[in-house]
């Protein structure tokens, strides 16, 4: 067990096999909420037709729920800039694009040209924004892991 984790009194006693079995159930519980969330979403737009305002707050809530899940892993996980190939940052970078503007296509109905393209703009802004936003999560990560380290 970690330092931190030693100088906190629990009223019972945790070992590494119980943290492992909290870990594995914390994890697999937040998914399956992950994934109700967005079943209600998709059952309320296309088999209610709600209109979006009326559960923008569930979108608002998983939208910033998996932005701050992936900025945690990569800055928990002190994952090394150097490790990160351009390559994977590029590929995860045009699927956000692809994968918001045809998801805006196909929400609005979007037929010109230049209706798709300002999206495309719009969505390939925010996406960099992000890229940069994760990586320097994964860089002030990887030097609390090398900070932690050599403190021991």
């Amino acid at each position: 067990m970690s330092k931190k984790m030693s100088k906190v009194k629990l009223p019972f006693k945790v070992d590494e096999r119980n943290i492992s079995i909290i870990k594995k159930v914390c994890s697999r519980l937040y998914f399956l909420t992950i994934y109700f969330i967005v079943g209600d979403i998709l059952y309320r737009q296309f088999i209610l037709h709600q209109k979006s305002e009326q559960y923008e707050d569930l979108s608002i809530l998983l939208t910033a729920n998996v932005l701050l899940f992936i900025a945690s892993a990569l800055y928990y996980g002190g994952v090394s800039i150097g490790k990160i190939r351009f390559k994977n940052v590029l590929t995860v970078y045009a699927i956000l694009v692809a994968s918001g503007t045809a998801f805006t296509i196909f929400k609005y109905k979007l037929k010109t040209f230049g209706e798709i393209f300002d999206k495309f703009i719009i969505f390939a802004s925010i996406s960099a924004i992000l890229i940069f936003i994760w990586l320097l999560f994964a860089y002030f990560g990887k030097r609390k892991v090398d900070k932690e380290i050599s403190d021991e």
